[in-house]
């Protein structure tokens, strides 16, 4: 034991295993020994450089043999002891050996750790938080970490906080929307976090609403509806900026398939909200509505859709307003595979190639599965321009890419439809299946083509 604190390193890492290995070949530890380790680690002198060796070996060797689990009270509270050692080397470590669990949090918290002078502390305390289990006094430490101006400054504790959040996203991110703390002190929502400000600007950062969005989509991934469903209702009241970037977290996060009751307080939060949010942000809020299954912005939808639609058809209107009306129809339902069916009824026909391309367009941008094989269903009655238009489209799509070659090896659509710049896009496309398929089939028929060529 005495090696451990040797000024060698090599002499102290042979000790350190020598001991793990004896420890693990007896039924049960030495008691001398353990207690001459703990004496180690309680002892708070430090070298010239302000390192304890000896005490950080020894963390290390009771953890080694398996000592800090709930069974042995002693050398637990001697490891907690350590978190308020002189050297900021010694309280790292305590912190990395210390089990993740509530109590660990606790002795970190009566600590003050996140207050610490060191980084490397700062750090570990963080690392530790995004070990843990959730926790309502980890999500509290979190708040307080990204309350703290050094955090963010610090590009690898700005990820090692962000991580933490993730993890304890359920506690962190009503923190994050909550305005009344601002309010009582008379200053802008987001003004408890400092850090997350634009300059002298007042309206979150562009870091702060990644940070919500990142958090809001772990807060969905649990499918826990009561959760969410107090997330909407603090958005009701969240800025538009912060409320948009929260929205496309949870309805990014959200289990597909997975189904949510809401109650009364939460469907009229969503029914207050989608009048608040931009258009380009209603459609998440539409989508995630209608993955859980809600019936709640059915009737609104249904009203900003029709009005849409009358722009969409408006003769006389300017092709760029009715191009815009489409784009928003597709943002607002984006999944909806039968609003796919009414914008394509409207694309040829008398529409001008420019609104028809821009209608296409536009139906690019739906996430509806049935979207793509809708498009090219259409492709036969399309003038040159549009047909280009579409393809463009599909391929702008990584999953749909699959479903046009599916189309031209059946030999429904010609490999001649098809541009030479969008059959380069197939043919070096990043799924690898799909990529030789194309490349087949392309070969195919440039091989079809030359007998009538030289002819």
């Amino acid at each position: 034991v005495a090696m451990l604190a040797d000024d060698n390193l090599f002499w102290r890492m042979r000790a350190q295993r020598t001991l793990v290995d004896r420890a693990s070949r007896q039924l049960g530890p030495d008691l001398e020994v353990v207690a001459a380790l703990v004496g180690l680690v309680k002892n708070r002198t430090v070298d010239a450089i302000g390192l304890d060796p000896g005490a950080i070996h020894a963390l290390w060797t009771l953890s080694g043999m398996g000592l800090l689990g709930d069974t042995d009270i002693t050398v637990l509270d001697a490891v907690r002891g350590a978190l308020k050692h002189p050297s900021a080397g010694v309280r790292m470590n305590a912190i990395k050996v210390l089990p993740r669990d509530a109590a660990t949090v606790a002795a970190i918290d009566r600590a003050k750790l996140l207050d610490d002078s060191s980084p490397i502390v700062r750090l570990a305390v963080l690392e530790a938080l995004s070990e843990c289990p959730p926790l309502d006094l980890a999500a509290e430490l979190v708040v307080r970490a990204l309350q703290d101006s050094r955090t963010l400054s610090d590009p690898i504790l700005a990820d090692a906080v962000t991580s933490a959040a993730a993890v304890q996203a359920a506690g962190v991110l009503p923190a994050l929307l909550d305005r009344e703390p601002a309010k009582a002190a008379g200053l802008p929502p987001a003004a408890l976090f400092p850090a997350l400000l634009v300059a002298d600007a007042g309206p979150p950062s562009p870091q702060l609403l990644a940070l919500v969005g990142r958090v809001a989509e772990h807060v969905a991934r649990e499918g826990d509806a009561e959760a969410v469903g107090r997330t909407l209702v603090k958005l009701a009241e969240a800025d538009a900026a912060t409320a948009a970037a929260a929205l496309e977290g949870l309805s990014r996060g959200w289990p597909k398939g997975k189904a949510a009751a809401f109650d009364a307080e939460t469907e009229e939060a969503i029914v207050a909200l989608v009048d608040r949010l931009p258009a380009s942000s209603q459609g998440q809020l539409v989508t995630l509505v209608q993955h859980t299954g809600s019936r709640a912005l059915d009737a609104h939808v249904g009203k900003i859709s029709e009005s849409l639609l009358t722009d969409l058809d408006q003769a006389e209107a300017e092709d760029a307003n009715r191009i815009e009306a489409a784009e928003r129809l597709v943002a607002l339902r984006p999944a909806d595979a039968e609003l796919v069916g009414e914008l394509l009824a409207r694309v040829g026909g008398r529409s001008s190639p420019q609104l028809s391309a821009g209608v296409v367009a536009a139906i690019g941008r739906s996430t509806a599965p049935e979207a793509a094989g809708l498009i090219l269903d259409k492709l036969a009655t399309l003038t040159p321009a549009v047909r280009d238009a579409a393809l463009r489209a599909v391929l702008a799509n990584r999953e749909w890419a699959a479903q046009l070659v599916d189309r031209l090896e059946a030999g429904s659509v010609a490999v001649t439809d098809v541009p030479l710049v969008e059959r380069g896009k197939l043919t070096e496309h990043p799924d690898r299946a799909v990529r030789e398929r194309a490349r087949k089939v392309i070969a195919q028929g440039a091989a079809c083509r030359a007998p009538t060529a030289r002819r």
